[in-house]
């Protein structure tokens, strides 16, 4: 088996998981609509990290190391993100005549252009601060996330993989460990903007998706879901990522 995931895995249909990705992006909108009660709002970006890395897991644990299979991997995932992306960036592309001056049109041309290459929360890093306000006139700010996505999706399987071929089962889990103590290690030092939009500040939560699959609880599995629903909404009401 390569990294392409068995046809069964593929029809699953996993409510827990599409409950969040739900709240998340209900969290995310209502956070730059200012709706009150949703302050921490933002964190839903945070959740859609730690899905990606549970599942990436899940797949890289159900399958056996292939350099073939891996690029299968990315070009399925190229052949379903970039033609959407493109649409999207296109569309604000002829839509910016009509709605914003042309100094912003050629910020939103050079962020499209970040934005196809997957590099946006770089671009974004250095220029924009998420929560100052200026980035609900940014059309194309979202994408810092999908960029971070992106790296990951290249980064984390090739280094799962490596581990898994010269250590066996016991050097994945060693790896996802050593990838989510690093992350952590490297948020005590550095700005705020570089924690937000850097793919090595963030990995520890992709991480975190990969130890939660690797220490799934199969009792009192409704009860600890309940649970984690409970933190999950609470931190969106109360927390204030801002504050971080």
């Amino acid at each position: 088996m390569s990294l392409r995931s068995h046809p069964d895995q593929d029809r699953a249909f996993r409510a827990d998981i599409n409950l969040l990705r739900a709240l998340a992006v209900i969290a995310v909108v209502l956070f730059h609509f200012q709706v009150p009660g949703f302050k921490g709002g933002a964190l839903g970006v945070d959740i859609f990290f730690v899905i990606s890395g549970y599942l990436m897991t899940k797949l890289i644990e159900n399958s056996t190391p292939d350099l073939a299979g891996f690029f299968a991997f990315i070009k399925a995932r190229l052949v379903r993100i970039v033609p959407a992306l493109a649409v999207m960036v296109l569309v604000c592309l002829a839509l910016s005549p009509m709605l914003i001056d042309p100094l912003q049109q050629g910020m939103l041309f050079k962020e499209g252009v970040y934005a196809i290459s997957f590099l946006s929360n770089v671009y974004y890093w250095r220029t924009i601060n998420y929560f100052v306000g200026v980035g609900e006139t940014r059309w194309l700010l979202h994408t810092w996330s999908l960029a971070v996505e992106w790296q990951f999706y290249v980064g984390y399987p090739i280094a799962l993989l490596l581990a898994r071929r010269w250590f066996g089962n016991l050097g994945t889990k060693t790896m996802v460990y050593l990838i989510a103590g690093v992350s952590l290690a490297l948020l005590m030092a550095p700005p705020e903007s570089y924690r937000f939009y850097l793919l090595p500040f963030r990995a520890w939560e992709m991480a975190a998706g990969g130890i939660a699959y690797f220490h799934a609880i199969k009792s009192w599995r409704k009860t600890l879901a309940m649970g984690g629903y409970v933190l999950v909404i609470g931190s969106i009401i109360f927390v204030d990522p801002a504050n971080l």
